[in-house]
């Protein structure tokens, strides 16, 4: 009867630690999405504000300069939302798992 008690709380105890195990991996999604926004976010502003500075000092150069940064912002964010909708994916797949 004693054996099944330790059994019984083994089973417990693997289960929570699965619970915090699960809990420290989604922490770390949350921080990576967290600072992939952050840089992300950074460089877009970074070249944006390069693009209007670069109009008001020099506008017949603007589009020039435009026509370069503006494809990089563009990649910059169809890539985040990419990054963002496989990682709901990939956690929509671990719940059903």
């Amino acid at each position: 009867m004693a054996n099944a008690s330790i059994q019984f709380t083994r089973g417990k105890a693997d289960e929570s630690e699965i619970d915090s195990v699960k809990k420290i991996q989604a922490a770390g999604a949350i921080k990576v999405q967290s600072i992939a926004l952050h840089w992300v976010g950074s460089i877009i502003c970074i070249l944006s504000l390069g693009g209007m500075i670069s109009f008001y000092l020099c506008p017949d150069k603007a589009k020039d300069l435009w026509t370069v940064i503006a494809p990089i912002i563009l990649a910059a964010i169809t890539g985040t939302l990419g990054f963002l909708a496989g990682e709901k994916s990939a956690k929509g797949q671990d719940s059903q798992g």
